[in-house]
């Protein structure tokens, strides 16, 4: 699971510099960190910790057999995802994709094909984040976190975004109106 040669030499030049600091930080014991390095594995939740820890891509200290799952996990996970994850947008949005592709100014042709292929460019996730302000990146791009920002933004962003400047154009024009008959009555 572990290149340990790779892992001493970054320990080394880390903030931590030896082994005992490493071992502390991980939480572990001084003979728990060197049963890891001389069996040349760990729990994979201790593995993470240390990439973690290093600030490092998990590759880096991985055997090159669990170098191999670790890539497989990943194009797994560039894969899916997204698809499913706007579809869940539309679904917690309580809309249809029509709706959803004419508030965020896309084409239904795109919307598709995105689902179909599981892929997205950049674009397109830009005018979903628009359109939903309050929708989390995070979650949209990489599945992490929750969908909103806020508690029930869901309920806000559920409105076309079309709708807001109407929305606030006719609260303009009924403050003046009000106004208006406020002053008339005070004469």
């Amino acid at each position: 699971m572990l290149n340990t040669s790779v892992l001493k030499e970054l320990i080394k030049h880390s903030q931590y510099r030896t082994n005992i600091a490493f071992a502390e930080a991980l939480g572990i014991t001084k003979s728990g960190f060197q049963k890891i390095i001389s069996t040349r594995s760990t729990k994979e939740e201790t593995f993470y910790k240390m990439c973690e820890l290093l600030d490092i891509d998990p590759i880096i200290i991985a055997s090159e057999e669990f170098g191999e799952i670790i890539k497989a996990r990943q194009q797994i996970e560039l894969k899916t995802g997204i698809a499913d994850r706007i579809q869940e947008l539309i679904s917690v949005l309580n809309i249809n994709s029509a709706i959803f592709c004419s508030t965020i100014k896309a084409p239904k042709t795109t919307l598709s094909s995105i689902i179909d292929r599981d892929n997205c460019q950049l674009v397109f996730l830009q005018k979903i984040l628009r359109a939903y302000p309050d929708l989390s990146a995070e979650w949209l791009c990489m599945g992490r976190g929750e969908i909103f920002l806020k508690g029930n933004a869901h309920n806000l962003a559920a409105e076309p975004i079309a709708n807001y400047g109407k929305v606030a154009q006719r609260l303009s024009d009924l403050e003046k109106e009000l106004s208006d008959l406020k002053s008339q009555i005070n004469k």
